[in-house]
């Protein structure tokens, strides 16, 4: 048997008195706690190296997924305009309240570029269909507002 293991009875339940016990050899101690020390460390070290790598692979695939995304704008220019700058300057357009000289260039544009035309023609769309819809959503609130007063109104309020 060894020095600087307990004697087991084999009578006994396995649980051994403090007489029993051998002292261990110097430095055992010291080597397990250092063992110990070094198991932790790699077990950090470990961990670090997992949520490295998950940020590693989130990052990438969100830079693909923006580069996929991205919507590229071409930079031709028409009539002295360029397709970003008919885009920065379409709700203006749209609604009619830019420059004369200023839509001249853009109707010049949209002439000469399909691309431009398409989305300028798809805004509009948009544009007219909630202009719509909020001069519905006006009429509704008036009427549902104006007839339950006049409809308790007395005679003096009402029309004819």
């Amino acid at each position: 048997m060894s020095d600087h293991a307990p004697q087991v009875d084999p009578s006994s339940d396995g649980e051994k008195s403090p007489e029993e016990w051998s002292p261990c050899p110097k430095g055992t101690l010291v080597q397990f706690s250092c063992r110990q020390c070094r198991k932790r460390l790699l077990k950090k070290i470990e961990r670090g190296l997992e949520v490295t790598i998950v940020l590693i692979v989130a990052v990438t695939a969100g830079w693909f997924v923006t580069q996929r995304m991205s919507v590229e704008v071409p930079k031709h220019d028409y009539a002295g305009i360029n397709c970003q700058e008919v885009i920065d300057v379409l709700p203006t357009y749209i609604d009619g309240s830019a420059d004369p000289q200023l839509v001249r260039q853009i109707d010049a544009h949209l002439a000469a570029c399909p691309r431009c035309l398409e989305f300028v023609e798809k805004k509009r769309e948009e544009f007219q269909s909630r202009q719509v819809s909020e001069e519905t959503a006006a009429a509704e609130r008036e009427e549902g507002v104006v007839s339950p007063i006049v409809a308790m109104s007395s005679g003096f309020f009402r029309n004819p």
